[in-house]
């Protein structure tokens, strides 16, 4: 049986659709745990977490300020390789979840690599795009999260596409949940739902709300975090 680490930034874990997403992966390998990935100042901050997964945190010591000064990186990874690659050790596979977490493949030894890509939001940024390639570079599998993601997004941006990819859309593992008690409206007709992170920077509610209004004979949902 495979042992996965998982590693997740603790703002994604917060959301319930990443958080229910690993739950839902972690019954089909049945050995999964989560390394909550984040800055030395929230040391000190309450971690979201599940009940469901043994958690860690990996606290990264050079803020994101200082990310393009890669001296200070290159230190920090030599200090900590020694112990963070024991700890690698005791996995078969390593299972990134956001460009971000590159900084942490140089504790990856023979293990298996999945990187999972979860938005085209990453496109937003040429670092991010940058740091993103290491991990396509190293990835034994690629997860999508669409079937766009998943088709056309490397060819497209990157000019390849990976040898391996595979579509896994957001999901949740109802048996761990008490569907029962949520509040999931039946209102007997067809329903759309749409997953993931809201914001007014980056979603046109104007247009949820007009598509609501011209789609009468359906019922739109949403589920996950609303800012």
């Amino acid at each position: 049986m495979k042992k996965i680490l998982t590693i997740c930034s603790t703002l994604d874990f917060q959301n319930y659709t990443r958080r229910a997403t690993i739950e839902a992966i972690a019954k089909k390998a049945k050995r999964l745990d989560i390394l909550l990935y984040t800055g030395l100042k929230n040391q000190f901050t309450k971690k979201n977490t599940s009940q469901h997964l043994k958690t860690s945190t990996y606290h990264f010591w050079i803020p994101e300020s200082l990310n393009k000064l890669p001296l200070l990186r290159t230190i920090e990874s030599q200090l900590r390789k020694p112990f963070q690659k024991k700890s690698f050790e005791t996995y078969d596979v390593i299972f990134f979840t956001d460009p971000n977490q590159y900084r942490l493949l140089p504790y990856v030894g023979d293990q298996k690599v999945v990187y999972l890509i979860r938005d085209p939001n990453i496109l937003q940024s040429e670092r991010h795009r940058i740091v993103e390639q290491h991990l396509l570079n190293r990835a034994d599998l690629v997860l999508a999260t669409s079937k766009n993601l998943a088709v056309k997004y490397l060819s497209k941006y990157y000019g390849f596409q990976h040898a391996n990819i595979q579509y896994w859309p957001n999901c949740v593992d109802l048996s761990l949940w008490d569907v029962s008690a949520m509040d999931i409206k039946k209102a007997g007709k067809p329903t759309v739902g749409v997953a993931g992170n809201f914001s007014e920077k980056r979603t046109d509610y104007e247009l949820l709300e007009t598509l609501a209004k011209q789609l009468p004979d359906m019922q739109i949902e949403i589920a996950g975090k609303i800012d």
